[in-house]
């Protein structure tokens, strides 16, 4: 995990006018991609995210960070979006070749997966439903990144020279990762229908919550155009997902009939199934990223720690969440 130095707080501070540092900033929670730092100063508190290098290598990828922070401060007028505070009209700023954005600091938390209630997730249900009926339009979006197939197929034995305690984790997904793959190729051109500008990632981790329960969606980097069944499926199964990767029914049901109570538009039975593989080609994706991460000699030990938690987790995650599909097409059609 990586430190700021006191050159790079003081610079923030003199160019954001957040006044006079009052403690060192600490790490705190926020997404798995980026490092976030809160920083108390004289003027209140406030949160310095230093973007991934890996993400944010060029100007297309900053642009794209620009765009999805644009799409969050169309939202924050009927949904609660935390907007970055804005530097002579820009989000980004570029320090000693670290780039970082500055948030104002929210008291809130993560909800824990075992703590998720029905209300959290007929909430984020409702929040949804106002995303997609806000239409917002957005140039310049993809619609979906595509796989290293080398990575995930032909680079087996690598990732297990590197990391041999997941070894046992890929014997039990890599059988499925075939099927998983013939059926996500089978859904693009259905899930390349139907679309609207989202968050894309609306699961626990994005979400903070304050004493009275009300809701902060946080890192919209990854917003953009997607399908809207595969945005409704998976984030339901997102908030319906327990510690051990089972699927509660109940409130998968619950975020279902909640959005749709609050949508413009019915939910496309015809699509579940094309957004469920969806789900998993995005899971595939996390997959892979993390396997970078663990073949990468140049990145520190927090990092390479980090890609071997969460490959491990989604290696045993797919397997279990594929064996569900048929009883959860049954709960929703």
């Amino acid at each position: 995990m990586m430190d700021l130095n006191s050159s790079l707080i003081t610079t923030v501070c003199q160019l954001y006018n957040l006044g006079e540092v009052l403690s060192q900033p600490t790490h705190c929670l926020g997404g798995l991609l980026h490092q976030n730092y809160l920083l108390k100063t004289s003027k209140g508190q406030f949160v310095i995210k230093c973007l991934n290098s890996i993400i944010c290598s060029n100007n297309n990828d900053k642009e794209m960070f620009r765009s999805t922070e644009h799409i969050a401060e169309q939202l924050s007028s009927s949904i609660c979006a935390v907007k970055a505070i804005k530097l002579k009209n820009d989000i980004l700023t570029t320090i000693a070749d670290q780039t970082i954005m500055v948030f104002p600091y929210i008291e809130a938390a993560i909800i824990p997966q075992d703590k998720v209630t029905t209300r959290h997730v007929t909430t984020i249900a409702t929040a949804l439903a106002k995303i997609h009926n806000a239409a917002i339009i957005q140039s310049g979006l993809s619609l979906s990144m595509q796989l290293d197939l080398d990575l995930l197929i032909n680079c087996q034995d690598k990732i297990k020279r590197k990391c041999p305690e997941i070894t046992e984790e890929l014997a039990v997904f890599l059988p499925s990762l075939n099927f998983i793959l013939e059926q996500c190729r089978k859904s693009e051109s259905l899930l390349a229908k139907n679309l609207a500008v989202s968050h894309r990632d609306l699961d626990p981790k994005n979400v903070l919550w304050d004493a009275q329960d009300n809701y902060y969606i946080i890192d919209w980097e990854y917003a953009g155009l997607i399908n809207k069944t595969k945005d409704v499926i998976s984030t339901a199964i997102y908030w319906s997902l327990k510690p051990d990767f089972k699927i509660d029914l109940n409130s998968l049901v619950s975020f279902i009939k909640q959005y749709e109570i609050n949508s413009t538009t019915p939910l496309n039975r015809q699509e579940i199934e094309a957004a469920f593989y969806g789900l998993l080609a995005d899971w595939l994706l996390w997959v892979e990223l993390n396997f970078r991460r663990i073949v990468n000699d140049t990145l520190s030990t927090d990092e390479r720690n980090l890609g071997i938690k969460e490959a491990t987790r989604s290696l045993r995650a797919i397997p279990i969440v594929l064996g569900q599909f048929t009883e959860i097409v049954a709960m929703i059609q």
